[in-house]
């Protein structure tokens, strides 16, 4: 699975995620076996990548529940048959809880839009039900499941189709980059509690908010759907601060966050 927008020169970072021979999820022993890690001065991060020339995008098998819905969020979004990709263990033709998909190039246009078919009915809100599915079986690590329910209360990016769960992933990007955007100074560890103040670009990855670390002000930016969705109020975390050229980040991708009280 592709990572990130940003990729060094001739490589793209992926990590090892599925078996497509048996298609089914690599086990955690498999996952670190066949993972090629290579450290990129640009983020100042080992991570795991195969080379440019043998990355190809994979279809999978038909899967078509899951095509029904990209034909449905294509036709009420007003997107392009590209922008739309099936992701996921569905994409491998494992039976899956959730229907995963990509939405490149994504904008608030797309987020209003979505909004509105939950309005019209089109989609229907999840209940805690699949979201406690959703948050057993993946975000166990991350996150206490009062944090998940608090985060997660009245998403647009889980949604249900017919009675199948619906995982979105809003992207900025409808392409990657082959080089260094955004280069890191150093970074450093940091636990303890922050505050999130309010939303710069929420929902959309990657998605940013303003927080607070006593009488200091970061960003907060993550690439994961989990973290996209945060709402004002204290949390305490453990992640890492990154220093670019004119400001701080904070990233928790992976890291752990715990929602402490509201503002």
């Amino acid at each position: 699975m592709v990572k990130g927008f940003q990729h060094p020169l001739n490589k793209v970072i992926a990590y090892p995620r599925y078996d497509l021979v048996n298609n089914v999820k690599l086990a955690r022993y498999h996952k670190i076996k066949y993972a090629h890690y290579y450290y990129w001065d640009c983020i100042k991060l080992s991570v795991p990548v195969i080379d440019l020339e043998y990355a190809k995008p994979y279809y999978g098998l038909n899967n078509f529940a899951g095509e029904e819905v990209i034909e449905v969020l294509a036709r009420y979004l007003g997107l392009g048959p590209n922008q739309l990709l099936l992701t996921g263990s569905s994409l491998i033709g494992e039976y899956s809880n959730d229907i995963d998909i990509v939405i490149l190039g994504a904008d608030q246009g797309v987020v209003d839009k979505l909004y509105e078919l939950v309005e019209e009915n089109v989609f229907d809100r999840i209940n805690e039900y699949f979201l406690l599915k959703e948050y057993f079986s993946k975000h166990r690590s991350s996150m206490d499941i009062y944090t998940y329910l608090y985060i997660k209360r009245n998403t647009i990016l889980h949604l249900l189709y017919n009675r199948r769960h619906i995982n979105l992933k809003l992207v900025k990007y409808s392409r990657g980059f082959s080089g260094c955007i955004e280069p890191v100074s150093y970074r450093y560890y940091f636990t303890g509690i922050i505050e999130v103040i309010d939303s710069i670009e929420p929902y959309i990855l990657p998605a940013r908010f303003h927080v607070r670390i006593r009488d200091k002000y970061f960003v907060l930016e993550t690439y994961r759907e989990l973290f996209s969705e945060l709402r004002p109020g204290k949390y305490y975390v453990q992640g890492w601060i990154e220093v670019r050229d004119e400001y701080k980040v904070l990233n928790i991708d992976h890291g752990f966050i715990r929602f402490v009280r509201d503002l």
